[in-house]
């Protein structure tokens, strides 16, 4: 069965590439060296940052690449599968015989009668119709 799958489009995935790449370039070039010069990377705090700035980076990285994938491919990643409403069921064919069918048609040609919706002319118009239509 095919899935449908939505993903970002080519400009959205440019976009985001190159801001990804621009955050994970500012961690490794300018938050990494500030985290590891002047003691920061002594004692709890500063192994507390030095994770911090780490996890940064490969976010950054891991979102480039996703959305450099998607900008530079044609098939790309998928952010979201979605499977195709199901078809309804089908219905067996009606079994009604023809001459229910006539039988029914006039019933209910009879009760527009009755209620006024139609006149007593389109009433006999109308009959005469169905009863020529063959059985």
């Amino acid at each position: 069965m095919n899935d449908y799958r939505v993903k970002p489009g080519k400009g959205v995935s440019l976009l985001s590439f190159f801001g990804a790449l621009a955050m994970g370039l500012f961690g490794v070039f300018f938050l990494l060296p500030m985290v590891s010069s002047a003691g920061a990377g002594v004692g709890p705090m500063g192994s507390a940052q030095t994770a911090f700035v780490l996890i940064w980076i490969l976010v950054a990285f891991g979102t480039a690449a996703y959305y450099g994938y998607n900008a530079f491919s044609e098939r790309g990643v998928s952010m979201l599968d979605i499977e195709p409403p199901a078809a309804p069921p089908v219905s067996p064919p009606s079994r009604a015989t023809p001459a229910a069918d006539f039988d029914e048609r006039l019933r209910k040609l009879e009760g527009l009668r009755r209620d006024s919706v139609i006149t007593d002319a389109e009433y006999e118009t109308k009959r005469a119709e169905i009863l020529r239509e063959r059985w």
